[in-house]
């Protein structure tokens, strides 16, 4: 018989609903800071991305899948309705799951090299890579404000 501690967090009991976070399959992007934001926002599926979503779907294929949801981002419905198909599902849209806003509040129809500049955004990246935040990413949604809205849309 499960003890208290086991009811409380759910361990031993075969009834809890298990929740399973799948990233996306490689995205086909153009190189860093070139082209408008807005066209890096949604970038499709790149050949290798297609495939791992294939292979993902192919691993949660025996598996019991009750509900699959997905960002409003292509790729990420792409790889989700790999998983829901196997199962007869279609993935359900949730845009609070997308990924953190970088660079959302600049004009849409410029680069972040055009708005920044080369030696900046290496400087950013560089940061980035050290720090671990996405908060040095000026004109970007903060790491607090992401995780106050996907862990609210998981909740």
């Amino acid at each position: 018989m499960p003890s208290i501690f086991d009811l409380a967090f759910l361990t031993d009991v075969h009834e809890a609903t298990e929740l399973v976070l799948v990233r996306h399959g490689q995205q086909d992007i153009p190189p860093a800071g070139t082209g408008p934001i807005g066209a890096n926002v949604d970038p499709p599926l790149s050949a290798v991305g297609r495939e791992q979503a294939r292979l993902v779907g192919e691993r949660f294929r025996g598996e019991r899948v009750d509900i699959v949801y997905a960002s409003n981002l292509q790729r990420a419905f792409d790889t989700a309705a790999s998983i829901a198909g196997h199962h007869g599902l279609e993935p359900v849209v949730d845009e609070d799951l997308r990924e953190i806003e970088v660079f959302r509040d600049i004009d849409q129809e410029r680069s972040p090299m055009d708005v920044f500049g080369r030696r900046a955004l290496l400087g950013m990246r560089a940061r980035m890579a050290r720090e671990g935040r996405w908060d040095v990413y000026p004109m970007s949604e903060s790491s607090a404000e992401f995780r106050k809205r996907t862990v609210n849309a998981i909740e």
